[in-house]
């Protein structure tokens, strides 16, 4: 028993003075691996001698006092996958600048590193590379760079001042990426090989591309995204603020700004090829100028809540030849010399909720032109005040072929010198059977100095549920129409001096029958009625209370709103109405009496009134002003004698209301 227990008890102590020497070891590597902080100059002769001294264990800080860092060391500097923070002293790049003297770039990040690997607060200009990022070189490494300023860097290909290869997913935030140059491929950066990076609140400024991307490019399933960041004043062959190509798609979010590039072949803001594409979000692409296609962009991307405005080009002011989506944007003051003012559509686009306003060209399509045959919808759209110095105004749409689509659209004021102010297009003559159509649209004092001011159509147009009305001569010029493919319905026409249907079937516009509300009208149940906007000079088009559009329509499926977004039709059980917007009548209200006469003939009141358009009138007498009063008579006249005037108080109040 004795030797177990002395056994026992020398295996417990051994066990113990192990344990006590696995504390210590701990404790001597605690203190061994504590970050530390070098200064360059002072702890370290360079920044590269303060990365290579970084224990690599724990983050260590890299600490730069200078003003001004040069030669060996200062630049081409390698974190070599370490996790090292490198910053300079005060944090504020405008006191810290690293010149690499055109004799390298500045940093690289190509051994793995990730967030931990911190470039903060300093410049770097003078970089030079042959290729790949004239001031950060980062492949297959995702660092954090804040606070920093890269400027007058230059590489041959592949970003000026930055580049991003081979997956990385490096962020920027804060930083001012200016007046930079490469002869190809991103005059400031360069994304590619499925890179991702993040820039937050970042500028990238006055950078120069040979050919694409004069502030970013983007290739080869390369996804950046920018939040917050000015891209401006950058200018390159393609895609002046960006280029996107080979099935990249850069994400442009939370008010970014691409304005005032130059783009001089195509897209003066944004550039994509045929595999490309890009997305803003709350974002701003305005004022970027190209020689030829695409002002603002061209190729193709979305847009949700956006402005394109104020863009120039020959070719799609705004937008150019590409698929496009638009949702809650306004296209608005772009200018074409040549087609297209607010953009030009090759292969197809949606339109939702957008405004396209005030566009120019010198010749076609003063807000969007077609210029392939191509599918395109609209929807709760104002296309309103744009100019065309030859034809279509508003739309041009020449292609047979071609499908657009008007639903709950707005077309107010917009002129052409030649054919069609608000819409001018080519029909489906077989076997072209597309043709456009407009739904729940509102056309109003659109002007056209030839034929069509609100609509210039050949061939074929559909128009159902739609309001011309107030052009400055034909509502709606039709030129050698098919009859199987000419289509107007539930319309209403009026104020068109020149005549409501020009060239349409001989039956549209011939009074035969009376509609829903008992309204005169053709066959097709066309009306010929003043719409009654609520205030029409002040492009207010909403329906009066008393319209004769109010409940005159016929329910089209799927389009169950207005262009407000209000319910369609409103009240659920009654007829929609013509026009884009919805009154909350379901019939039309009676108009006041406004001019009621009274005199005194015989002693008896004679009251005489014009009519409104009520069936019947009803009189009431009351003995104060501006009070309801009692019924006297229901008439069905517009004149009455109140044969009992003798007996009435003094003074003596009369009122008429239709019914």
């Amino acid at each position: 028993m004795s030797r177990v227990l002395t056994v026992f008890h020398a295996l417990t102590c051994a066990q113990a003075r192990g344990r006590l020497f696995l504390a210590l070891a701990l404790m001597l590597c605690t203190s061994i691996a504590r970050a530390t902080t070098w200064q360059v100059p002072g702890g370290a002769p360079t920044i590269q001698a303060g990365i290579d001294s970084a224990s690599g264990i724990v983050v260590d800080t890299v600490e730069l006092t200078g003003l001004s860092y040069t030669g060996v060391g200062n630049h081409d500097i390698d974190y070599r996958g370490k996790a090292v923070v490198v910053r300079s002293q005060s944090g504020d790049p405008n006191l810290c600048r690293i010149d690499c003297q055109n004799s390298g770039r500045g940093f690289i990040f190509n051994t793995n590193e990730g967030p931990g690997s911190v470039l903060e607060g300093v410049t770097i200009t003078n970089g030079g590379a042959v290729n790949y990022g004239g001031a950060v070189s980062s492949s297959s490494s995702s660092p954090t760079i804040r606070n920093c300023t890269f400027r007058v860097c230059r590489a041959n290909i592949g970003g000026g001042a930055v580049n991003c290869y081979n997956n990385s997913s490096p962020s920027f935030t804060n930083c001012r990426i200016d007046s930079n140059f490469a002869v190809a491929y991103g005059g400031g950066v360069c994304c590619e090989a499925s890179s991702s990076p993040t820039f937050t609140d970042c500028h990238i400024d006055y950078n120069i591309s040979g050919n694409k991307g004069g502030g970013v490019e983007c290739w080869n399933n390369a996804s950046p995204t920018f939040s917050g960041c000015t891209i401006s004043h950058d200018s390159a062959g393609f895609g002046g603020g960006v280029a996107s190509g080979n099935n990249s798609s850069p994400t442009f979010i939370n008010d970014c700004h691409v304005f005032n590039n130059i783009g001089y072949l195509a897209g003066g803001g944004v550039y994509t090829d045929s595999s490309g594409t890009f997305t803003f979000t709350d974002s701003h692409l305005d004022a970027n100028l190209t020689w030829y296609d695409g002002g603002g962009a061209s190729g193709g991307g979305s847009f949700t809540n956006c402005t394109i405005n104020y863009n120039n080009a020959s070719t799609g002011g705004g937008l150019s030849v590409g698929f496009y989506s638009l949702t809650g944007c306004s296209l608005s003051g772009n200018h074409a010399d040549l087609i297209g003012g607010g953009a030009c559509i090759g292969y197809g686009a949606l339109f939702d909720s957008c405004t396209i306003s005030d566009n120019s060209t010198y010749n076609d399509g003063g807000g969007v032109a077609f210029v392939e045959a191509s599918e395109a919808f609209f929807s709760k759209c104002k296309i309103d005040r744009n100019h065309a110095d030859v034809d279509g105004g508003g739309i041009y749409c020449p292609q047979q072929g071609s499908n657009p689509v008007f639903w709950n659209c707005q077309f107010d004021s917009n002129s052409a010198d030649g054919d069609g102010g608000g819409f001018y297009g080519w029909g489906g003559n077989p076997p072209y059977l597309p043709h456009p159509s407009f739904v729940h649209c509102t056309f109003a004092r659109n002007s056209a100095r030839s034929l069509g001011g609100g609509a210039y159509g050949y061939y074929s147009l559909d128009f159902r549920n739609t309001i011309i009305a107030f052009s400055n001569c034909e509502g709606v010029y039709i030129q050698n129409y098919d009859t199987n493919w000419v289509w107007v319905a539930y319309c209403d026409f009026f104020g068109n001096p020149c005549g409501d249907v020009v060239g349409a079937p001989p039956a549209v516009g011939q009074i035969t029958t009376t509609n829903a509300n008992g309204d005169s009208c053709d066959q097709f149940f066309n009306i010929f009625l003043d719409p009654s906007f609520v205030d029409t000079s002040a492009s207010n088009l909403h329906l009066s209370d008393y319209s004769h559009c109010i409940g005159a329509a016929l329910s089209t499926t799927g389009v169950n709103y207005d262009i407000e977004g209000n319910p369609r039709p409103n009240p659920s059980d009654s007829n929609p109405d013509i026009g884009a917007f919805e009154n909350s009548l379901g019939i039309p209200a009676v108009p006041p009496v406004t001019d009621l006469v009274i005199s005194i003939q015989s002693g008896n009141a004679v009251l005489n009134w014009s009519p409104v358009g009520a069936a019947t009138y009803n009189i009431y007498g009351a003995i104060t002003p501006f009070t309801p009063g009692t019924l006297l008579v229901n008439v069905t006249g517009t004149t009455w004698t109140d044969i009992n005037t003798s007996s009435r108080p003094s003074p003596y109040f009369y009122y008429v209301t239709g019914q």
